[in-house]
């Protein structure tokens, strides 16, 4: 439906650089593609054609660094830099390689952190619940809570 009514309407694919610059600079990979970035938003399309292509991680991690670089002054209307002024180191294979592997690395356990997160918070808000109607009684916690 989407694209009927906009014909220039188009999703992302996987490995897109979904950046935006208002109210603050953010900049994000798209993993699985197919979602809708709407205005003031920009997607950058990284091309694996290209003789020695940008890794999307790797760009989006360098965008961020160097829009907190050059940051927007407090109260002004426009950004410092504009996207296309930012500079962008251009790393040899090697180190992209090494950067994207720990760039992945960091999300997977960033992941895993936000999962546990979410599973302490159930059990935090399940305890209150219980105890609150009375199906839940508390005994002695096990020795791995004690700290």
């Amino acid at each position: 439906m989407l694209l009927t009514a906009y014909e220039h309407a188009e999703f992302t694919q996987p490995g897109d650089v979904v950046v935006t610059a208002t109210p603050s600079f953010g900049a994000c990979v798209d993993e699985e593609g197919l979602s809708v970035v709407a205005f003031p938003a920009r997607v950058l399309r990284v091309r694996p054609d290209a003789e020695r292509p940008v890794r999307p991680r790797v760009l989006a991690a360098l965008l961020r660094a160097a829009a907190a670089e050059y940051a927007r002054v407090g109260g002004a209307v426009r950004a410092a830099r504009r996207l296309e002024d930012f500079p962008i180191p251009d790393l040899d294979q090697e180190e992209a390689d090494r950067y994207e592997a720990l760039l992945a690395e960091i999300g997977r356990r960033t992941t895993l952190l936000r999962q546990q997160t979410a599973a302490l918070d159930d059990l935090a808000a399940l305890t209150a619940a219980g105890l609150t109607d009375g199906t839940l009684t508390l005994i002695e916690p096990p020795a791995s809570f004690r700290s």
